[in-house]
């Protein structure tokens, strides 16, 4: 493609262990010229998320950015490796400079790495904003978000390490080239600020989604799109709460490969009721989890034979989800699939794997949708998950922040097995969630771009109080293992949540 171009400086580089031959020329391609058509677009850059675009039409990218964060993470691990052993060694001798060496050849590979992540985001974000006819992009200005102030040795260190401004060189070259200014504006406010009512909070948002403090908006967004929104109002009308998020789609600059199944506990950062609505409940979640009644009308209405709610899901697959002992198709830990386990139509059904429960939330949309029509069925986010048993106050368990044996089917209660789903009602969420700690184990989705795919929450009742805390999670579990104590909640959702 550049076979024409002139060569305008040459230039040989030593990088860490080795020299590079950077060249720049002039390939004779001139910008095109700045747009005078089309829509505004306000950018919030994050630490979490790289960037989040909301367009004047409410369309909104949020490019996920665990893979750049996980970079870093590795970069501070294995340069502390290295320096705890230099340390150890005489300075300036040949094994120290041979540490120093590895060091200086760790800095410019993750460079290399961090470099080819922003540029495949800032990529996206431009080919977003060609395809929405944007003609300007308004970015938050971030740079004094540090000045005088001590966020802790950990969030210190995160923010140091943001390269937001890069990102901006890089979305910048890039929009102009096509035509698209770019222009950097304040942001104050914009997370606390609901795009919706326009309610300011006293404080900023904890966790991933903001949640509206008025009680009558009590609108639930994205919060980065929520800040998008706010600036690309502040952009285009000079004020905040004109434009609103319509729909959220999800990005990642690069692909993660899976791993195996592991079944590991660490902390994480962070439906028997087909007639729920979202004005019984404002979060959307089903109140308890999905029972077994439920999940044998699923069965009877050839749940397992129906391609529809198997698309996309391996079809070898679904011989290996049978009975206990009867070679039918249901949970593994019924007898039969004709009929629930004897006393337990009320318990929740246990014993399902992802794909399973994926499958139940497609046929109960088609079987029972939800009386708004912009509204759907799904599995829930684990981050929607975190946020309905947490709260603003960050409770670590459901109904508040003790433990007590009455308020769950944890192994302190000794009962050994299920329950049913509304037994425990003291333990019930702000929200009027049941069992959100103890009983069974609740499948979630993954964030787009989780390193870790397979991930629960919650606990079962063989876990004991500090097993089902809300931070703690099971991550790297395949999609089609079905142990006894594995179960599901649905919730309803905005088509917004893509």
């Amino acid at each position: 493609a550049y076979h024409d171009a002139d060569i305008r400086q040459v230039a040989l580089c030593w990088r860490a262990n080795h020299y590079e031959l950077a060249l720049t020329i002039d390939t004779g391609r001139e910008p095109l010229p700045l747009r005078t058509e089309g829509q505004g677009a306000g950018v919030d850059l994050g630490e979490v998320h790289i960037a989040a675009l909301t367009a004047e039409s409410g369309e909104t990218l949020v490019i996920n950015g665990r893979g750049l964060r996980s970079e870093k993470r590795q970069l501070n691990k294995r340069l502390g490796h290295l320096s705890a052993k230099q340390a150890t060694k005489q300075k300036g001798s040949k094994r120290w400079k041979k540490l120093q060496r590895q060091k200086n050849k760790a800095r410019a590979r993750s460079r290399r790495r961090q470099r080819d992540i922003l540029h495949k985001a800032s990529r996206q974000a431009v080919s977003f904003a060609e395809e929405h006819d944007i003609r300007t992009l308004a970015v938050g200005d971030v740079r004094d978000i540090q000045d005088g102030v001590n966020l802790g040795r950990k969030s210190n260190q995160k923010i140091s390490q943001w390269s937001h401004g890069k990102f901006e060189q890089y979305l910048t070259y890039k929009a102009q080239q096509v035509g698209i200014a770019v222009e950097s504006i304040p942001e104050d406010y914009s997370t606390r600020t609901c795009s919706v009512c326009e309610h300011v909070a006293n404080s900023p948002p904890r966790g991933r989604l903001y949640r509206c403090r008025n009680p009558k908006c009590r609108v639930l967004l994205h919060r980065d799109a929520n800040g998008a929104a706010n600036i690309c109002s502040r952009a285009v009308y000079g004020c905040y709460g004109k434009v609103q998020v319509t729909r959220i789609t999800y990005r990642r600059p690069i692909q993660y490969r899976r791993r195996s199944a592991v079944d590991t506990r660490v902390p994480s950062g962070r439906c028997g009721s087909a007639g729920l609505t979202p004005a019984e409940n404002p979060s959307g979640f089903s109140p308890g989890s999905v029972n077994n009644e439920a999940f044998l009308e699923f069965i009877q209405d050839n749940g397992y034979g129906r391609e529809e709610f198997w698309e996309g899901i391996p079809h070898n697959l679904r011989s290996h989800f049978l009975c206990n002992k009867a070679r039918m198709y249901g949970p593994s830990t019924w007898e039969q699939a004709t009929t629930c386990p004897s006393g337990k139509d009320h318990h929740p059904v246990a014993g399902v794997c992802h794909y399973e429960a994926l499958a139940f939330s497609r046929w109960l949309q088609q079987k029972y949708p939800p009386e708004n029509s912009n509204w759907r069925w799904r599995i829930p986010t684990e981050d929607m998950w975190e946020y309905v048993a947490r709260t603003e106050e960050n409770r670590p368990y459901p109904w508040g922040f003790e433990f007590s044996r009455g308020h769950c089917n944890s192994a302190e209660a000794g009962i050994g097995t299920t329950t049913d789903v509304r037994s425990f009602p003291k333990g019930q969420s702000r929200d009027g969630c049941h069992d959100m700690a103890g009983n069974v184990w609740e499948l979630v989705e993954e964030q787009e771009g989780e390193y870790w795919p397979g991930v629960l929450r919650g606990g079962s009742h063989r876990n004991n109080q500090n097993e089902i805390r809300n931070t703690l999670r099971l991550f790297r579990v395949t999609y089609e293992h079905r142990p006894p104590d594995f179960g599901f909640r649905l919730a309803q959702t905005p088509d917004v949540f893509r």
